[in-house]
């Protein structure tokens, strides 16, 4: 057994951060941003969201088909969009398709927003039908880690009105879960937090790898560091939820 000591200001960095707003970022995202599109260096994402986007685009042979419109946001920037939406098109359409100032998804650098590449782009919601190459993208991004953030049905609970055209980086087993079981990202942070546990983990299984995952949350310490106890037949990942504590992913090979 390894025991870790987890700085509780990591509560606020991490691949599964919540952005939303009830919950904006805490932690400045202007590291480890690089270009996710060699046609487009301007349209930078972290590290872990260009190479998913850049892989899910090149399976798929998208070529010119898929173009960006929006990735990485700086704070100034997300704020100036608001502000132009406002005048354009007012209070109720902005709340609906643009994220208040400080709480964008798009200043985390883990959001993409993508388009059919046709003459005319809305930049604010741009066309990303569901069949076609547009639907290809989607089913090859969740094995890379992507989810569509904002699904139909889901505007109640992510408070911003359904977006086919923008996408998450969350990584791998959450993208499969979160949308085998038609979740918003909300919605798994929820159940994470309120139904799983260090020896409660949520578990999912790859028959083909033999890989068991295993998925659960740890409420932070009230002090500086959390500690964590774990095995050391496994490997493991830890993230922030941008809220209460962290969440441990653990792969390991079935016994």
């Amino acid at each position: 057994m390894t025991t870790y000591e987890l700085d509780n200001e990591r509560i606020f960095r991490g691949d599964l951060l919540l952005v939303n707003a009830s919950h904006p970022l805490r932690a400045a995202c202007d590291r480890d941003l690089r270009p996710a599109f060699p046609r487009w260096p301007k349209m930078l994402l972290r590290r872990p969201a260009a190479l998913a986007v850049r892989q899910t685009l090149e399976r798929i042979g998208a070529g010119d088909l898929i173009v960006p419109v929006s990735a990485y946001r700086a704070p100034s920037e997300q704020k100036s969009l608001y502000a132009a939406a406002l005048r354009k098109h007012g209070e109720d359409y902005t709340r609906k398709y643009v994220a208040l100032p400080g709480c964008s998804e798009h200043e985390s650098g883990l959001a993409v927003d993508l388009a059919l590449n046709v003459k005319r782009i809305d930049p604010i919601c741009p066309g990303f039908p569901y069949d076609g190459i547009c639907g290809e993208f989607r089913t090859e991004a969740v094995k890379n880690g992507l989810i569509e953030r904002y699904p139909e049905g889901k505007e109640g609970v992510t408070g911003i009105a359904h977006e086919p055209w923008h996408f998450r980086y969350v990584g791998w087993p959450h993208a499969g879960f979160i949308t085998e079981n038609g979740l918003a990202f909300e919605d798994y942070i929820g159940l994470l937090q309120s139904d799983t546990e260090p020896g409660k983990p949520l578990v999912t299984k790859d028959r083909k790898s033999g890989i068991v995952n295993e998925v659960f949350h740890v409420p932070a310490d009230g002090g500086k560091v959390t500690r964590l106890t774990l095995p050391d037949n496994a490997v493991y990942q830890f993230s922030g939820d941008n809220d209460e504590g962290f969440i441990v992913t653990l792969w390991r090979r079935e016994a």
